[in-house]
């Protein structure tokens, strides 16, 4: 059976509370290894290392908003975001002692340890958008790769880590148990379908960048039309004058002595009858509308 039809049958596009159990159990083999490390692989893509005592390594990773699995796909690394940078600085080298699922909905625990004292808890929740959520010994939030808040419940730093008020929609379970290896199965299909899908959206991001660019340029080239156009029209009106100096020359000197002796008032008809290409006066932007053939 080919690997999709595996995925499919076993998984659709999310874990069910059955299949979040099994996994769980593969995971009890983490306890008591230390964390090497913690990586980002994407937006909402994160890779915990864990460390055993004599050196063998092991890969947990969690794809929000609907998966965890353990791994042995060495994936491209991100440069860390602000809750993964936070989780290094915290849980270096503390050791895993718990894993557990809360409840009965998509919510995983993880107990850390410094010298057999809890001192950091996990909480993964795999429902709706998905979270990370990273609490002290006494679940006061630390940090979270989102921060959120509902009526009666918030997910913020400083605040007391509260379960869901109510089960999450959960997706339908399949008739047959899941396989004992489930993690294997879904590192076989995951990793490159995730990846497929990060390049999609990389793809449909620098699309919408692109059109955007293109918009931009638009409206610039319209502006840019429109100064151009009114440059060429001030051009011709300046040449006009220009070319028409010596004729214009008698009629200026004649309207300032005019609005100097009279004001524009008595000025304007005076400057008519003894100049007919005067046609109006805009006074307070001193200005003479002249009608030249």
């Amino acid at each position: 059976m080919s690997n999709h039809k595996i995925m499919n049958k076993i998984v659709r596009n999310e874990l069910s509370v059955l299949e979040l159990r099994v996994l769980i159990k593969e995971f009890q083999a983490l306890i008591g290894t230390r964390v090497a490390n913690i990586h980002q692989l994407g937006l909402n893509d994160v890779l915990f290392t864990f460390r055993r005592p004599g050196g063998e390594k092991s890969w947990l990773r969690f794809a929000l908003p609907k998966w965890v699995w353990l791994t042995q796909y060495d994936a491209e690394k991100q440069d860390p975001g602000r809750f993964v940078s936070f989780a290094r600085k915290k849980l270096d080298n503390t050791i895993l002692t718990a894993l557990e699922q809360l409840g009965s909905d998509r919510i995983l625990q993880l107990t850390f340890s410094v010298k057999n004292t809890p001192k950091f808890i996990l909480i993964a929740e795999l429902f709706s958008h998905g979270n990370l959520i990273l609490c002290n010994e006494e679940k006061k939030i630390i940090s979270a790769s989102e921060e959120r808040g509902w009526k009666g419940r918030e997910i913020k730093r400083g605040e007391s880590y509260k379960l869901p008020p109510s089960p999450t929609r959960r997706p339908p379970v399949s008739k047959k148990a899941p396989p004992a290896n489930l993690s294997a199965e879904l590192d076989a299909v995951l990793p490159m379908q995730l990846k497929k899908k990060a390049v999609e959206q990389a793809q449909t991001t620098a699309t919408r960048e692109i059109e955007a660019l293109r918009k931009s340029l638009a409206v610039q080239e319209k502006a840019v039309k429109k100064h151009e156009t009114a440059a060429a029209d001030a051009k011709a009106k300046g040449e006009a004058i220009y070319a028409r100096f010596g004729e214009l020359k008698p009629l200026v000197e004649r309207a300032l002595y005019l609005h100097k002796r009279y004001g524009w008032k008595k000025a304007i008809p005076m400057l008519k009858k003894e100049f007919p290409q005067v046609k109006e006066l805009k006074e307070k932007e001193w200005k003479l509308v002249l009608e030249l053939e």
